[in-house]
C-alpha cells in the first residue's frame, strides 16, 4: 500500500464505521526507558523497560445526514458497556495501522469527544484509541527443590524422671481424649 492512496473509512468490529470519512492522526508508540543516576561522578544511563502501547484519534466526518441513524445504531453496539461491565476491547483495521512497527489489531475507547459543528451541513467527532494488548499469562519462575517436610517426629526417649513422668501423663491424657470420640 502506498502512502499517496486515501483512504477514508476505517473498520471496526468487522465492519465499517458509518461516516462520511475517517481520518486517522499519526499513532504513536512509547517505548519506556527507566533513567537511572550514574554511580560517583559516571552520568545517568537508560534501561529499556519494553515496549508501550500506542495511542492515536480518528475523527469522523458527517455530511451527509442519512449516515446518522446508522452511527447512532453503531455508536449503541461498540461504542455503549452496560454499567458496571469493562468495555470490550475493538478489533479494527486501516492499512496504516497493519504497517510495521505498529501492527494494531486491536484497541481500546479511551475518549470520545462530543459533535462539533464545523459547517453548515458539516459535523464531527473522534475517538481516541489506545492499542490493546492482552495480559501475558504469569509463567513462575523454576524454583530449587525443596527437602519435603517431616510429617511425623520422632518420639525422643526420657533422660529424666520428670520427662519420663511427663511422657506417661501425655499418653493418659491422649488416651483419654480417644475414649471421648
Amino acid at each position: 500500500m502506498s502512502f499517496s492512496v486515501a483512504i477514508d473509512y476505517l473498520i471496526v468490529g468487522g465492519e465499517p464505521v458509518p461516516a462520511d470519512s475517517a481520518i486517522l492522526s499519526p499513532p504513536k508508540l512509547k517505548r519506556n526507558w527507566d533513567v537511572r543516576p550514574g554511580f560517583g561522578i559516571q552520568g545517568a544511563f537508560c534501561v529499556y523497560t519494553g515496549e508501550g502501547l500506542a495511542a492515536f484519534d480518528v475523527t469522523f466526518n458527517f455530511v451527509d445526514e442519512d449516515t446518522e441513524p446508522l452511527w447512532d445504531a453503531w455508536a449503541s453496539r461498540y461504542l455503549v458497556a452496560p454499567k458496571g461491565t469493562k468495555p470490550a476491547a475493538l478489533g479494527i483495521y486501516h492499512p496504516l495501522l497493519m504497517k510495521a512497527p505498529f501492527k494494531i489489531q486491536n484497541v481500546q475507547v479511551t475518549d470520545i469527544e462530543g459533535w462539533s459543528f464545523i459547517s453548515p451541513g458539516h459535523w464531527q467527532t473522534r475517538l481516541s484509541l489506545l492499542e490493546y494488548r492482552p495480559p501475558a499469562p504469569f509463567k513462575p519462575a523454576k524454583t530449587e527443590p525443596v527437602v519435603p517436610a517431616v510429617d511425623k517426629v520422632p518420639i525422643a526417649k526420657p533422660k529424666t524422671e520428670l520427662e519420663l513422668k511427663i511422657q506417661e501423663a501425655a499418653a493418659r491424657l491422649k488416651d483419654v481424649a480417644n475414649q471421648g470420640r
